[in-house]
């Protein structure tokens, strides 16, 4: 692969996340029952790292209506993974937190995560790794640049 022009780059990367994406939706179909979907994983880690949320403060993070965000919680609360509480000053409005369990599910996908990253390095040479990473943050560094990329997906 020799100098591949911006088109040709396009058409190889639309490729190659075609691949990605099917292995992706391949992982959903054999994901354990128990185990959170993709959307609650996001929602897990999202609580986790901003702390407790009001639930619209959830729906605008997570781009979804309020009636998905309800969905969304009332399953995971039932799973033990979050509680609400409603709010003092408005007992209108609800905040979600994680749980004992929802902190221990998303150690829990940490390190599968870990597990696969290792395993996907493992497939790597020091020097093919080293340039996944140089360019890697080279592509946060494009992006960061790119206001418009903050609402898309790639």
């Amino acid at each position: 692969m020799n100098g591949l022009d911006v088109p040709s780059t396009i058409a190889e990367l639309t490729a190659l996340h075609r691949r990605v994406r099917g292995m992706f939706l391949e992982r959903r179909r054999q994901r354990a029952a128990g185990e959170p979907t993709r959307l609650q994983e996001f929602t897990l880690l999202t609580i986790r790292e901003r702390g407790a949320l009001q639930v619209s403060e959830l729906v605008s993070l997570l781009d979804i209506s309020p009636a998905t965000a309800s969905q969304l919680l009332s399953t995971m609360e039932d799973r033990g993974w979050l509680a609400r509480e409603i709010l003092a000053t408005d007992r209108r409005r609800h905040r979600v937190a994680l749980t004992e369990a929802g902190e221990e599910t998303v150690l829990q996908m940490e390190r599968r995560r870990q597990e696969r990253f290792a395993r996907l390095l493992a497939g790597l040479s020091t020097m093919e790794r080293e340039q996944l990473v140089i360019l890697a943050r080279r592509v946060v560094e494009v992006l960061s640049e790119m206001p418009e990329v903050s609402r898309e997906v790639l």
